[in-house]
């Protein structure tokens, strides 16, 4: 047990706090779908996850959760949990947590809702109530080397603002009526504390500051337990986990990756359970320029660790960051109304916060470069008549060549490919092809308008891109670009423009193809 004396502060303590602390400068927790070793795939009810499982949907007038399953034994008995996480989820953001210290009232509201409303959702054709909707159900059935099963279970609820106001309101009458509830509050939270449940009283103390706010001259219970909670934070660290690795494009990273929430103490170092944490990838974007981040938002386990499995590479990079950071905003949300007297020690708890972000890195490159392809490009005018000298393929070639990437260009009459589609174009260039080419990459460049301004031509062009697969005759990715530039002449411009797709289509291929 951890010593106690930690939050038996008085007054001289808080100032003491206070002056230090004044001194720094500077909803839904989900499971992610990971498989583990010695685990198999064997039955999901769709061919990829939900998007909603790592990005929660948004809507003007409803909330959405996302609840999920352990590992169970029948989809029945996942679903039954997952429903209740979720409710679990919504009864949180109404601001309840029924603990042993709480009244008679918070157990009633809290225990009467979740068995009410869960047992409709459970029940064929009630999906809808209360404002509550049980929009989707995802799950994946696994199997272990001993052939038993088992079932994974994810649900989407969606539920009315309007509803969860209508509970707040509800709640917030019953909390004018209690006296002395905040130091029940930190009673619990100390009673946690003392026996490692670190997160737990992280959100103790979070209720006790809320609490303390609705009580007449309730600041300096607020003040103590700011304090507190600061505190306790300043403590945990976030160690990496998977950090380091070595990933290939169009495949799983490895090993899991995120961080160990660890709290130091009185000489000791407990893993923290149950601390909410964001973990981000960034990824590009598949229809547009620019990047995209996957998010996960996870709970540390027993063992304190919050990891996912990336399980797609999308380019080649030196340094691939995946952040992660304890993110218990939506706790924080409770005390957005905090008077302004009060409002520099939030935004000091915020700063600390801030500071418990960690960087995982990996490398990434593909193993495309080996593979040998050939490759061919036509490029089209804007009256869809054929470019004759070659000026695309040529830059695109010399940049994968310079990558080390195993590569020949056809040689043939462009007249032969003109308004071919790309599959007919692939079978002609299979047929040229030796035994040795296993892919084929199939482009067409076409000029999309000229003009002239300030006294300068431009041209615009669209670049496409096929990666072909000889043996399957399947596509193993595409790519689409447009660019413009500019000449003192318009066959300049069009030089230059086909030379910019080339480079742009050239580094975009190399980094990307799997």
């Amino acid at each position: 047990m951890l010593k106690r004396n930690f939050f038996n502060c008085g007054i001289l303590t808080i100032a003491i706090l206070l002056l230090f602390f004044s001194g720094l400068t500077g909803c839904a927790s989900k499971k992610a779908s990971v498989k583990r070793k010695g685990e198999k795939l064997v039955q999901a009810s769709s061919k990829s996850p939900p998007s909603w499982i790592s990005r929660i949907p948004e809507e003007k007038d409803y909330y959405y959760f996302v609840g999920s399953s352990g590992d169970v034994k029948s989809f029945d008995d996942g679903k039954d949990e997952a429903i209740a996480d979720a409710l679990s989820q919504v009864v949180s953001t109404i601001g309840v947590r029924v603990t042993a210290t709480s009244t008679y009232e918070e157990k009633y509201f809290a225990e009467q809702y979740v068995s009410e409303v869960s047992q409709k959702l459970k029940t064929e054709g009630a999906a809808k109530l209360q404002g509550a909707e049980l929009k989707e159900i995802y799950y994946e059935k696994y199997q272990k080397r001993d052939g038993s099963t088992f079932y994974r279970v994810w649900i989407l609820l969606k539920y009315s603002k309007a509803e969860i106001r209508k509970e707040q309101e509800r709640l917030k009458a019953i909390m004018e009526l209690k006296y002395g509830e905040v130091k029940k509050l930190e009673e619990e939270a100390e009673r946690l504390y003392s026996n490692r449940d670190i997160s737990g009283a992280i959100f103790m103390l979070i209720d006790a500051c809320q609490a303390s706010l609705k009580i007449e001259d309730g600041g300096v219970f607020f003040l103590r337990n700011m304090n507190r909670l600061q505190k306790i934070i300043l403590n945990i660290n976030l160690e990496k986990v998977g950090d380091g690795q070595l990933g290939y494009v169009g495949k799983s990273l490895p090993n899991p990756v995120g961080v160990k929430a660890i709290y130091s103490a009185n000489g000791e170092k407990i893993p923290v359970y149950g601390l909410p944490i964001e973990i981000r990838y960034r990824v590009p974007r598949e229809k547009l320029s620019g990047y995209k981040y996957l998010v996960f938002r996870i709970p540390t386990s027993k063992d304190g660790k919050a990891v996912v499995n990336i399980d797609e590479i999308y380019e080649v990079s030196d340094k691939n960051i995946i952040t992660a950071r304890v993110n218990i905003d939506g706790y924080l949300e409770k005390l957005k109304n905090v008077p302004e007297e009060y409002s520099d020690l939030l935004t000091s708890l915020k700063k600390v916060l801030k500071t418990k972000t960690v960087s995982i890195s990996f490398r990434s490159d593909t193993e495309a470069r080996k593979i040998k392809t050939g490759i061919f490009f036509i490029q089209y005018d804007v009256d869809s008549g054929l470019i004759a000298k070659p000026v695309t393929g040529p830059v695109i070639y010399e940049i994968l060549y310079n990558k080390h990437f195993n590569i020949r260009e056809y040689s043939i009459n462009p007249v032969v490919a003109k308004g071919k589609t790309d599959y007919e174009l692939f079978r002609i260039l299979d047929r040229q092809s030796g035994e040795g080419i296993k892919r084929i990459l199939i482009g067409e460049i076409k000029i999309i308008n000229y003009d002239t301004i300030s006294g300068f031509y431009t041209a615009k062009a669209e670049g496409r891109a096929v990666l072909y697969d000889r043996v399957s005759g399947g596509i193993i990715k595409r790519w689409s670009i447009v660019r413009s530039s500019t000449g003192s002449s318009r066959e300049d411009a069009r030089r230059n423009v086909l030379e910019e797709i080339g480079r742009s289509l050239g580094e975009v291929i190399s980094n990307t193809a799997p």
